[in-house]
């Protein structure tokens, strides 16, 4: 009796460290034996005055460092150690460290300024009723979508956009950008052209701006982008025409078939 009593003893005590252990490895990559990235949540990623960034990676011991100019954290930069106020824009890294665990990958943010105040915008073509987001507003809402197509912050379409932009009075623009994703495991592809043309009247437009996009390669992950044209003109009236993938690369098990594009935002930079 004495045995067994031992017995279940020693079943409770491993089935405890089993337990804890399954807790803790949550947080880390268990071939590596590394810490997991930070995780990062900015209340908003387009500045129009300040937004919080908050860090966490909650394991024992753990000390998280950043640095906000784009460059890799090391344990010499700042320790992050409560919410940071963004003001300006730029590139966020965090990088956690452990006494005993490998360091973590690095995470990134991208923060924006928000722009030329637009007036009015509008779009030629119909808003596609599968991913309509919040109407044509979505486009000019200071508010950048997250890694999934469907979380009301993104427009999706299979054909070209031509979106128009008033300003409340002549501004002179030194680039736009256009914030898009590429997810090709559910077809959405980056576009393949823009064109930015600017007007005084919203009668006759001169064509100030266009770039051709890279399409993406087989085995690209889900990424986050944003195009830049830059214009470098003045002018009240901006039209931008965003050209869909017309077919899919021959890699893809929807070859030849037109591609989704999605866009959550476009920002008209000083």
């Amino acid at each position: 009796m004495k045995n067994l009593v031992v017995l279940l003893g020693l079943i409770l005590i491993s089935g405890c460290k089993i337990d804890k252990d399954s807790k803790a490895n949550k947080y880390l990559q268990s071939e590596a034996v590394a810490l997991v990235a930070p995780t990062l949540v900015a209340s908003n990623l387009v500045i129009d005055s300040v937004a919080t960034l908050k860090a966490s990676l909650p394991y024992p011991d753990v000390e998280i460092h950043y640095t906000s100019d784009g460059t890799a954290p090391d344990e010499t930069s700042p320790e992050y150690t409560e919410p940071i106020k963004v003001t300006n824009p730029g590139v966020y890294s965090f990088k956690a460290y452990h006494p005993f665990l490998q360091s973590s990958e690095i995470s990134t943010v991208t923060f924006y300024k928000s722009g030329i105040k637009v007036r009015e915008v509008s779009m030629l073509n119909e808003i596609n009723a599968k991913y309509p987001g919040n109407g044509v507003n979505t486009l000019i809402d200071n508010q950048k979508g997250s890694n999934s197509y469907s979380d009301g912050r993104w427009m999706g379409f299979d054909e070209d956009v031509v979106v128009e932009l008033e300003m409340p009075s002549e501004n002179k623009a030194t680039k736009v950008i256009i914030g898009n994703m590429s997810a090709t495991g559910a077809w959405i592809f980056s576009p393949a052209k823009i064109t930015v043309w600017v007007s005084d009247d919203k009668q006759d437009y001169t064509q100030v701006g266009m770039v051709e996009i890279e399409t993406e390669k087989k085995g690209d992950d889900t990424a986050l982008k944003n195009v830049e044209i830059p214009i470098n003109r003045t002018g009240k009236y901006f039209k931008i025409k965003i050209e869909n993938l017309k077919e899919i690369p021959q890699w893809h098990d929807g070859k030849g078939t037109r591609a989704w594009h999605f866009i959550d935002e476009i920002i008209i930079d000083e």
